[in-house]
């Protein structure tokens, strides 16, 4: 048996699942031939459906593997593309296929710069990289991706990331010798490279320079955030419990490290304990957010008197409640404090948060319905354990990004994964008989070829929408809402069809329509169906029972495509008797070799003009017993100074003939003059009907050009005539002897002899 399997070379068919529109990803797998068979093959590598590349190989011989195959897949179109790899030996379909797919965005980045600036303002005033964390290892070795190390004897920190930039590993790297020191002095101690450090770049995915930097250990970067100032009038001072709202001002978020007061003069004062809330671990975010504060005093501290609220640039501190060591409770005081915090970066999916492993941990956690959303009730759920301590404020805001965008995934991709149910789509054919290779799309994503069944698995109550794709067929598309349990869908699909149509079918010869016409036909043909194809077009007219279809070849038309074919030519039975009559057309795809479509049109055969025509001509020397026929064109010999009968046979070639007059003149040619004879006759003749017309002729000439001609409705010689049948005539000749003599019988000489005034000779 031959049979191909397709191994992946890495994790996934492709390399990266993201890329912009001028980069491209790689189909990385080789082919082994599991089969027991040895066989060549093709692979063929499909984008969104449609062919991308094939490739034919060489032989392999049973549990042999091919050498690498590492095809570049591109696509300029933002948004989600499929690729689907087949395999299959020569002469058998396919035996293994693989599918995956890509996203073409505009992928966020930070530069060099930026980074710099946000590790600045991460330390803070005088906050440092912690080093002392940081272990001295090469972060390319195994099990050191993803972290920040030093390697041994190297004055710089990495960060060697597990996700690929422009194909290439990254690693980010922050020099702390050579000209740099901790805290970087500027932006020239960050490198942007691969792990090789043959490229370099100014600006990388912000999803991993983010995680970087949030992985970064630092130390002594707190700083104050807020700050009342000194007071004024400080006394008089007294221990207690402060209660107030605060507002820090800007935008991002803090966590508060320490709060602080400052003394009266000669005297000491300290923050015993703080507390903020809502939200756990003692962040806030800068902005309009307002906070619950809690400020636990000793000694004396200095205080704002009839003071409700005191605002300055950092943000804004109102009273709520001050009540002194003896429990006496105070209006309008506000002591000294200065409240110091360090800058939070925003979460991502896939660093830790305060509170879960990830932020995609973090979506699944309050997905309460495994829904794949974040809905209002989740959302509900998430501020409640924000008022409780349980998240943070970023935590809060993670959510809600996730539930604006309606998806999980939006947020996350490929962070939810449904609990799905197998779904078997089988195909077969009009006559029941399997159809192998059908495509199957689901929501637009290619999901394989059916075999002629393909399994594939789905989320229970979701409704997809199923599309199944062959070549030469009909497409079928449908949406199907997933059930709770495995099931079978089984489809049919149609071949695709050509289906002609008339839109115009005309007799395009001007006048009238006679028996026997040629006439010349235009027809207009719309292919409505679904694949071209040839075809042949048949016309007939109903003159008689009997009457048969011509057929015309009619080349390709296309689908949609319109036609023309013009002129056709289409005899008129020369027997057609004059009437209105059904020409009829009707039009048969090759393919099919039935009729897709009829029209027919009406047609009125008229009668013919009369076409008399002189077929034969006679002249008869003893009354009409005898009869010698006259050659048209020819030499006749009629002796003269005898009295005739000729005789005429006509035909009639056309419509009907009520009457005509049949002539004879001397010379060729109709003139109205040289008349020598003439006959009507009143005989009805219809068409091929023959006439025999006879008429006496009192002389004719000898060494003479005669015309006979025939009129048609006509009682005497009119011209022109319908028919000329021409002859010459030259009578026969006899010797005859003059003897002379006298009265008494003697012979008598020297008498002239004249023959029509002509003297001919002497006896």
């Amino acid at each position: 048996m031959k049979s191909m399997k397709i191994i992946l070379a890495g994790e996934s068919l492709l390399d990266l699942h993201t890329i912009e529109p001028d980069d491209y990803v790689k189909a990385s797998f080789y082919v082994e031939n599991n089969g027991d068979t040895s066989s060549r093959y093709w692979v063929k590598l499909y984008l969104d459906g449609n062919l991308y590349r094939q490739y034919q190989s060489t032989a392999l011989a049973p549990g042999e593997r091919s050498s690498a195959y590492n095809i570049h897949v591109s696509s300029d179109i933002h948004g989600s593309h499929t690729v689907l790899v087949e395999v299959n030996p020569f002469d058998t379909p396919v035996t293994d296929s693989v599918t995956d797919t890509f996203t073409v965005a505009e992928i966020p980045k930070i530069t060099k710069q930026e980074f710099y600036d946000n590790l600045m303002a991460k330390l803070g005033e005088g906050g440092t990289i912690n080093e002392a964390v940081i272990p001295e290892e090469y972060g390319d070795s195994s099990g050191n991706q993803d972290k920040w190390c030093k390697p041994p004897t190297a004055s710089y920190i990495g960060w060697w990331s597990s996700k690929l930039y422009k194909h290439k590993k990254v690693l980010i790297a922050i020099l702390l010798a050579d000209g740099c020191s901790n805290p970087p002095d500027n932006v020239d101690c960050i490198y942007f490279t691969d792990w090789a450090t043959y490229y370099t770049w100014n600006e990388l995915p912000e999803e991993i320079v983010t995680e970087a930097l949030n992985a970064l250990p630092v130390t002594g970067s707190s700083k104050a955030v807020f700050d009342t100032g000194e007071s004024s009038s400080p006394y008089p001072s007294i221990s207690g419990v402060f209660k107030g709202k605060l507002t820090i001002r800007g935008t991002g978020y803090l966590k508060i490290t320490a709060i602080k007061t400052r003394a009266c003069s000669d005297a000491t004062a300290q923050v015993t304990s703080w507390s903020i809330s809502p939200g756990k671990g003692n962040e806030i975010k800068r902005g309009a957010e307002e906070y619950n504060i809690e400020v636990h005093l000793s000694g004396y501290p200095q205080m704002f008197h009839d003071v409700e609220t005191i605002e300055n640039s950092d943000g804004k501190l109102t009273f709520v409640s001050f009540t002194d060591a003896n429990n006496n409770t105070h209006s309008d005081l506000i002591p000294s404090l200065i409240i110091e915090g360090e800058t939070l970066p925003e979460l991502t999916c896939s660093a830790p948060t305060p509170s879960f492993a990830n932020g995609c941990e973090l979506l699944l956690s309050y997905d309460k319905d495994s829904n794949g959303k974040i809905d209002i009730t989740d959302m509900g759920i998430a501020w409640n354990d924000y008022h409780e301590k349980k998240i943070t404020i970023r935590e809060v805001d993670f959510l809600w990004a996730a539930w604006e965008k309606n998806s999980i995934n939006a947020k996350c991709p490929e962070c939810f994964s449904p609990s799905k149910v197998s779904i078997t789509f089988v195909t077969k054919a009009e006559d029941g008989s399997e159809l192998r290779e059908v495509k199957l799309y689901i929501d637009g994503d290619l999901k394989g070829e059916t075999m002629p069944s393909l399994t594939i698995e789905l989320e229970p109550g979701k409704t997809v929408h199923v599309k199944l794709v062959k070549e030469g067929y009909r497409t079928v598309e449908f949406d199907y809402t997933v059930p709770n349990t495995a099931t079978t869908v089984t489809k049919t699909l149609v071949a695709k069809k050509p289906d002609f149509r008339f839109t115009n079918a005309a007799v395009i010869t001007g006048g009238d329509i006679h028996p026997g016409d040629t006439i010349q036909l235009s027809v207009t043909i719309k292919n409505v169906g679904d694949k071209a194809d040839t075809g042949n077009l048949f016309v007939k007219i109903n003159t008689d029972p009997q009457s048969r279809y011509k057929t015309y070849s009619i080349s390709e038309i296309k689908p949609n495509e319109t036609k023309t074919f013009s002129p056709l030519s289409f005899a008129v039975p020369s027997n057609a008797i004059p009437n209105t009559y059904s020409l009829v057309f009707y039009i048969a795809p090759t393919s099919t070799g039935k009729s897709t479509d009829e029209r027919t049109l009406s047609v009125t055969i008229k009668a013919k003009n009369p076409e008399l025509k002189i077929t034969n001509a006679y002249y008869s020397l003893d009354g009409g017993s005898r009869w010698t026929e006259i050659t048209r064109g020819g030499t006749a010999y009629i002796p003269v100074g005898l009295e005739l009968k000729f005789k005429v046979r006509i035909r009639n070639d056309g419509g009907i003939s009520k009457k005509r007059f049949v002539w004879v003149k001397k010379e060729y040619g109709c003139a109205a003059v040289g008349t020598i004879a003439g006959v009507k006759s009143d005989r009805v003749l219809d068409y091929q009907d023959i006439e025999d017309i006879t008429f006496d002729i009192t002389s004719i000439e000898s060494n003479q050009n005669y015309s006979i001609h025939v009129r048609d409705g006509r009682l005497m010689p009119t011209c022109p005539s319908d028919d000329e049948f021409d002859f010459y005539n030259v009578s026969p000749t006899v010797e005859v002897t003059f003897v002379t003599k006298d009265e008494q019988g003697n012979e008598l000489r020297g008498v002239d002899v004249y023959i029509d005034g002509v003297k001919k000779g002497t006896t």
